[in-house]
């Protein structure tokens, strides 16, 4: 039983190889949602791993995934391009709900402060869940510097 559904693991990804320009993320999908004994067999399968189109790199986002020290807090976050960027979601909850009504108010003071957050693309967005960053519920988080959150956090002290 077990060998059945691993073959058929292993001719779906071969398949999204094939018409998949990048499989990163179908690849991680089906990952996950397998056993651990079922990745370990699935991390050996040359037919796998041997592809040129980035599917080599399975885990490469949960493992990207950093806990930052910012003003006596834990926040989660990645390195984006050599810049630490935070869970915006969780430093408002951290340090903004007590002073705004909502995120949504967040969201207006960054338009007008013209600070544009990084949309967390999915495997970004379970490696946040993951760590407790963010709800379980949630699908959706966007990222904020370290600077533009400093910008946005003087501008909700100084209303």
């Amino acid at each position: 039983m077990f060998n059945a559904v691993l073959k058929r693991i292993v001719l779906a990804l071969a398949l999204l190889n094939a018409f998949c320009a990048d499989t990163r993320i179908h690849t991680k999908a089906v990952k996950c949602s397998i056993g651990v004994e079922d990745r370990r067999s699935l991390e050996t399968s040359p037919s796998i791993l041997d592809c040129s189109c980035g599917a080599d790199r399975l885990s490469e986002s949960i493992a990207d995934a950093k806990l930052y020290e910012y003003r006596g807090k834990t926040i989660a976050g990645f390195e984006l391009h050599g810049v630490e960027m935070m869970c915006l979601p969780q430093a408002f909850e951290t340090f903004l709900k007590d002073l705004l009504g909502g995120l949504h108010t967040v969201y207006t003071k960054l338009k007008r402060l013209q600070i544009q957050p990084v949309v967390c693309n999915v495997e970004q967005v379970r490696a946040l869940r993951s760590l407790g960053a963010i709800q379980q519920g949630v699908n959706r988080c966007k990222l904020i510097s370290r600077n533009d959150f400093d910008r946005l956090y003087d501008d909700c002290c100084n209303i």
